[in-house]
């Protein structure tokens, strides 16, 4: 079952590429900030957590609903899920991590002004959902 829903999400993501590619490019046109999360969901402990106790929570979709643009950047490393993902989506990722996570540390959540220049990056470290927030609010113009 985990398995299933791991393969249905990798290819909801591949065949939204270009929905969320638009969305950025809406996000620019909006003067909207736009928030990178960098993630390994097949391989990365603390991205799994990340997303299971912040990005996934109601008050953090209702602020990224609100706020922001929110572009999710996977990394697999398994070959099943690189192939459900796509060689399209990964150069696409591939090519923002370049500018916006050029160390390859992850997680990274970057925080984008309308224009492409960094507002600022958010480390997480366990300290729950209502943290996470609090630090992002600082970060928004």
């Amino acid at each position: 079952m985990k398995y299933l829903f791991v393969c249905l999400a990798l290819l909801f993501a591949s065949s939204s590429w270009a929905q969320e590619l638009k969305r950025f490019e809406e996000a620019k046109a909006k003067e909207q900030p736009i928030l990178l999360v960098f993630s390994g969901s097949d391989w990365c402990a603390p991205c799994k957590r990340l997303h299971k106790e912040v990005l996934s929570q109601e008050a953090f979709l209702q602020l990224a609903n609100k706020e922001f643009t929110y572009l999710y950047l996977d990394f697999p490393v398994r070959r099943k899920n690189k192939k459900l993902q796509g060689k399209e989506v990964r150069a696409e990722n591939e090519a923002l991590a370049e500018k916006y996570n050029p160390f390859a540390q992850f997680p990274t959540v970057v925080l984008l002004s309308a224009q492409g220049d960094v507002l600022g990056e958010i480390k997480y470290h366990h300290e729950g959902p209502d943290f996470f927030i609090e630090e992002l609010k600082k970060l928004l113009p």
